[in-house]
């Protein structure tokens, strides 16, 4: 079962920034993964599709009650037809009402989809792509006809908390796809949080795994009353000033505000063990820590007095192998003499005397 949108999606009014054309969405809405922005601007479907490109997303595509629930929120009852990211596939001439996109395709290339929400209509020929309204049903329309607006679908792997600040201190956020307010939820990569207050300008960048964080050129922590000064671990004031602090184990990134391990980046050949805030190298068995304290030479087991075997070893990376001196054969770790007749080149009997071997025939 799916969340409900409602309570995880927010209405956000926006202004104008500066993008190519001065497209700005009138309204926009984001998730963890993705947002979705209303742009009522009248464009054919070309146009329409050029505008979502332009800030890194595609026109809408509408697979569930979910996206159609931030159609209502984005359109706020306004009238008028949107463009969909829905058109008819180029092998078609026609609509195919018993089909349930009728012959139209997602702009993503694939017709996968839980939800459809056509407007009643027989077959269509000509009008190859597909516009909603507030009533969020879906009509065939010509595609080289503009529509009133358009509707931006923006797919992220991930995203930037609201920043959680104290004394009301206002913040303002601005998306790389235009749109900028004040109740976003959560905000893509790319984005950046304006507060003026505390003269900050801080950017939701992508991180070294650890998902999206907000963070700055400046290295250390910000006022910890916004957004916890951005430490990954917590943020305290000293003599004044904030500062981060680490868990026990890690220590702080070069950006004074991230968190890791000591052992990351360390160049040990073999193993990197974390003590008392820093790290060690150490080698596996069979080797010894070379004097650079990062290389792990090979330990000659064979060079050992006394050695460890009984007759012959061979050194091994990381180890050793015993061998027998000719006329012994290894049983069970151990060298023992072979029977003298073993290798007697006697073709077909062979006796053992006390001193030596004699050959005989059948």
């Amino acid at each position: 079962a799916m969340r409900p949108l409602l309570p995880l999606l927010l209405l956000l009014g926006t202004v104008a920034l500066a993008q190519p054309r001065d497209l700005s969405p009138a309204s926009a809405q984001c998730l963890e993964h993705e947002c979705f922005a209303v742009f009522w601007e009248p464009r054919p479907f070309s146009g329409a599709s050029e505008g979502c490109e332009r800030g890194g997303g595609h026109l809408m595509t509408v697979r569930s009650t979910v996206a159609e629930e931030a159609i209502a929120l984005l359109l706020q009852n306004r009238e008028g037809r949107l463009w969909l990211g829905l058109s008819l596939s180029p092998s078609l001439s026609c609509t195919e009402p018993s089909r349930r996109l009728r012959g139209f395709r997602w702009v993503t290339g694939d017709r996968s989809t839980d939800y459809t929400n056509w407007a009643p209509s027989g077959q269509r020929c000509g009008e190859r792509c597909v516009t909603v309204s507030r009533e969020l049903l879906w009509k065939e329309q010509r595609c080289e006809e503009a529509a009133d607006g358009f509707l931006c679908q923006y797919r992220y792997g991930g995203s930037c908390p609201r920043l959680a600040t104290q004394n009301g201190v206002p913040v303002t956020y601005a998306t790389p796809f235009g749109a900028l307010g004040a109740e976003f939820l959560a905000l893509p990569p790319r984005s950046v949080a304006f507060i003026p207050n505390l003269g900050l300008e801080l950017r939701c960048e992508d991180g070294d795994g650890a998902g999206p964080r907000w963070g700055r050129d400046t290295p250390g922590a910000w006022p910890c009353e916004l957004g916890g000064g951005g430490c990954a671990g917590t943020c305290a004031e000293e003599s004044g000033r904030p500062r981060c602090s680490c868990p026990e184990g890690a220590v702080l990134g070069p950006d004074g505000r991230g968190c890791r391990s000591p052992c990351e980046g360390a160049q040990c050949q073999h193993h990197c063990v974390v003590t008392n805030g820093s790290f060690v190298c150490m080698c596996a068995v069979g080797y010894q820590l070379a004097a650079d304290g990062i290389s792990c030479e090979d330990i000659d087991d064979c060079a050992s007095e006394p050695g460890p075997c009984e007759q012959t070893c061979v050194n091994t990376k990381g180890g050793f192998e015993c061998q027998c001196h000719s006329g012994y054969r290894m049983v069970d770790g151990h060298c023992q003499r072979l029977p003298l007749c073993w290798e007697a080149p006697c073709e077909q009997r062979c006796e053992e005397l006390p001193d030596g071997y004699r050959c005989g025939c059948h």
